[in-house]
């Protein structure tokens, strides 16, 4: 059970992580594809333990409530990406704000991930 939950999990995040990468390939503010995979997977795996079984279920995994967390993480972080900026007191205050709130966003996604991880484990020790 838990080696279906890890790879239909793989499968949503490399798919939903592909088409982040090349729907906001050209924006600014895109965090790496690593960081995307990890929150997508993640998410995926959360979401296939905690919401109510929906669907058909394909060997046994019931794969719909992965996919719905997915896209609903896919639309947010698509929502939060925004156009690179063109002028150049336009890149100037964006480094100065980007470099003040690398931190906040670097120890908020960690917090993030230990709290998937938490809902995780919680998932599989109910």
């Amino acid at each position: 059970m838990i080696l279906s939950d890890i790879v239909l999990a793989l499968v949503l995040g490399v798919l939903f992580a592909a088409l982040f990468g090349a729907f906001a390939r050209g924006r600014g503010g895109m965090p790496g594809i690593v960081p995307v995979f990890i929150l997508f997977f993640l998410f995926a795996w959360a979401g296939g333990l905690w919401l109510r079984p929906v669907g058909p279920p394909v060997f046994g995994m019931y794969w719909v409530p992965g996919l719905i967390l997915a896209v609903l993480i896919f639309l947010l972080l698509a929502a939060v990406v925004r156009r690179p900026t063109r002028t150049r007191t336009d890149v100037e205050k964006k480094l100065a704000v980007e470099n003040a709130a690398a931190t906040v966003i670097g120890i908020t996604f960690w917090f993030l991930i230990g709290l998937l991880l938490l809902a995780i484990l919680a998932g599989y020790m109910s």
